[in-house]
């Protein structure tokens, strides 16, 4: 009835997958537990291994090398058995016993099911994973009552439901390499199908965050990503992709005011950078400075690209 898939990269799930036995157990629920591995590190893979001796219902299989985000979660749909399909990251932390309970109502309803995410306010962190943590808490742990609000712009891949024949119609884009943004694919291929996309307030939390610098590095990943996506839409396609993404919207706002330019000079002061990366990568980051970084590098790489 239900396949769990789990893309795994360098980390031991044993917990997660460990509490979704036991759940599936109490609810007598058919079904399995898939987990792929990444191309993790030697060690990562020996521990990961044993995963298959937690019960019958857990497989493990082993990629020779990294394919990245979007096959990744692919080839997982391609193994499933089951007709309902339900995404996990590897290092998802359940926050309720009820977990799947919680998502049986939707299984075979044909609709796609967002369950959100979670973080706590008082991490015991580094300060270098506050911008990181400061993110996940504000932009991406919304209820559910706000992210039905626009739906298909709320999407996320974390911790998702979705039929198996749905799933193999759209896909996750495997031109994008990466970090980033294959969410928005998906989110926006549901969209133009006009597919029930239900957002519910089942969520799990992470016990890992980046670093600032990892996670600078990644957003900048994501951005190369959001220029594939748009340079490949045919033209009647655009605008209708660009409401979906709160940055590109913007940034058309601005190139209409004739703001695009100026801000976009402002990258040849490399002070402005700097001064913008010290808070950020420090102990008290603000998310203002952090949506500014991101608008000016956006403007810098979309200068050559239809927006």
């Amino acid at each position: 009835m239900l396949s769990i898939l789990i893309p795994v990269y360098n980390f031991h799930p044993a917990i997660l997958v460990g509490g979704l036995l036991a759940q599936m157990q109490e609810l007598k629920l058919e079904g399995e537990i898939v987990l792929l591995d990444d191309g993790s590190q030697p060690d990562i893979r020996i521990q990961n291994q044993q995963l298959t001796e937690l019960g019958p219902e857990v497989r493990y299989e082993e990629l020779p090398k990294n394919v990245g985000r979007s096959r990744i979660r692919n080839l997982l749909a391609e193994r499933a058995r089951y007709a309902n399909l339900l995404f996990l990251d590897c290092d998802a932390v359940l926050q309720d016993s009820e977990f799947l309970l919680n998502y049986l109502p939707y299984l075979d309803s044909g609709k796609v099911v967002c369950g959100g995410r979670v973080v706590p306010f008082s991490p015991l962190i580094h300060e270098t994973q506050h911008l990181r943590w400061l993110y996940s808490l504000w932009r991406e742990c919304r209820p559910a009552s706000l992210r039905n609000q626009e739906p298909y712009q709320g999407f996320l891949t974390n911790n998702f439901l979705v039929p198996a024949e749905l799933f193999q119609n759209i896909r996750f884009d495997e031109t994008l390499v990466g970090y980033g943004h294959e969410d928005t694919a998906f989110g926006y291929g549901l969209s133009r199908l006009q597919w029930p996309l239900v957002h519910i307030d089942n969520p799990v939390s992470y016990s890992e965050y980046d670093e600032a610098p990892r996670f600078l590095e990644k957003t900048l990943e994501a951005m190369d990503n959001l220029n594939r996506l748009l340079a490949r839409l045919p033209e009647a396609e655009r605008e209708g992709f660009r409401n979906t993404v709160p940055l590109l919207r913007l940034s058309r706002r601005l190139g209409r005011l004739g703001l695009a330019a100026p801000l976009r000079a402002l990258l040849d002061k490399p002070w402005i950078i700097q001064l913008l990366e010290k808070n950020l990568t420090g102990p008290n980051p603000l998310l203002q400075f952090f949506d500014l970084w991101k608008l000016l590098h956006w403007l810098r790489r979309s200068a050559a690209q239809p927006t």
